[in-house]
């Protein structure tokens, strides 16, 4: 079956590789993936809490840890990556998403955190709390309706861009939270009514309870967006992990048999109902698997024909999140014959209709360049 094949181009990570500071190397790769078959883009303006276009709604990156951060800087003088990108996948007919990350306001979990926006410096009241008040340092509640109309207009500024549409994504770099988590006002109030216990009483709290009430505010978000997105005529694609109450996130601490560094966990944190994403058409394709998973033993096509067709069918496309390394406290690529495989997997899975993979810059990985150029054309077999 012939695939949708997108692309993810992070420009802050991707620009550093493929030295895309300026509109002519854009084009060239934009080009590049054009040719090769890649029919839509998901170009990542969210640099964490900051982003890589000129927003007047959210902060723009303004960072200085290191050099690549000071050329995206400088770029952002000169350009605006977004109008970018998005004129040139005109001219090439490539379709184009801006993506978006909705649980990822900073990098790090701890005072030191970086890549910090205004919206969390002004209103920390917005931050999840667990139940000894602790904030978050990155995770806004969407309880709240000030949170969700500071994200309803990010997406109506990007929608002046003209893009095809929008990705929504609930990966968060601002590192492992303690469970449970969730303990604003508005959401317990609602869980005292519903339940007519304490939530703060170990004897009977139930955090099911608690995620499922914290997912209703985030369709309602979603909701929100939804009507926006559509108004304008353009596609709402979100983002989803296999567990329905986890997003991934990112510790920037762990220490591991293998290093330093990244750890990336699924963390139990709120309810993902795709389910009434697709029957209530707030959701045009649904990722799944978007975040980050280790995929390469997952049968697929089974997994999609028993969870999410029965639900999707006639109704959303549904995409599968694909990538080719791992973090275990360091960056590791996987081997070459379990990337063949997860494409020959991929080419026979009838129930999916798009491969989104991440990132692009593996494509321009010198271990990896002729293995991926080759192998997309298998995606594209009818």
């Amino acid at each position: 079956m012939c695939k949708n094949i997108v692309w993810h181009v992070d420009y802050y990570d991707h620009m550093l590789m493929a030295d895309l500071f300026d509109e002519e190397p854009i084009e060239k790769m934009l080009t590049e993936a054009k040719s090769a078959g890649v029919d839509t883009i998901f170009w990542r303006v969210s640099v964490t809490g900051q982003m890589s276009y000129h927003t007047k709604v959210c902060t723009m990156f303004r960072e200085n840890r290191n050099e690549r951060d000071r050329r995206l800087v400088e770029v952002l003088k000169k350009i605006d990556p977004l109008e970018v990108a998005i004129r040139i996948c005109r001219k090439l007919g490539l379709k184009i998403f801006v993506y978006v990350s909705v649980f990822d306001e900073c990098c790090g979990n701890d005072e030191n955190a970086s890549c910090v926006s205004d919206f969390i410096k002004q209103h920390p009241e917005y931050l999840l709390v667990d139940r000894d008040d602790n904030r978050s340092t990155g995770l806004l509640c969407y309880a709240y309706p000030q949170a969700r109309e500071y994200r309803v207009k990010q997406i109506e500024e990007i929608l002046g861009y003209n893009p095809d549409g929008i990705f929504l994504e609930m990966r968060s770099h601002s590192g492992l939270f303690r469970s449970p988590i969730g303990f604003n006002d508005p959401l317990v109030e609602e869980y005292k009514k519903r339940t007519g216990n304490d939530p703060y009483s170990e004897e009977d709290f139930d955090y099911i309870t608690l995620m499922r009430i914290h997912g209703e505010y985030l369709t309602q978000l979603y909701r929100d967006i939804a009507k926006a997105v559509h108004s304008n005529g353009k596609q709402l694609a979100i983002g989803v992990s296999l567990d329905d109450f986890a997003i991934h996130a990112h510790d920037l601490r762990v220490t591991t048999e293998r290093g330093l560094g990244w750890l990336e966990v699924p963390s139990r944190l709120i309810h993902i109902d795709w389910q009434r994403w697709i029957e209530e058409k707030i959701c045009d394709i649904l990722v799944v698997g978007a975040g980050g998973i280790e995929i390469s033993t997952l049968p697929w096509d089974d997994i999609f024909r028993a969870k999410y067709l029965p639900v999707a069918a006639g109704k959303s496309d549904l995409w599968v999140w694909m990538r080719f390394f791992g973090w275990y406290g360091q960056w590791e690529l996987k081997p070459k014959g379990a990337i063949q495989k997860q494409f020959e997997d991929i080419a026979s899975a009838t129930s999916i209709t798009g491969v989104v993979w991440h990132e692009a810059y593996d494509w321009y990985r010198p271990e990896l360049s002729d293995l991926l150029w080759q192998s997309i054309s298998s995606l594209k077999r009818k």
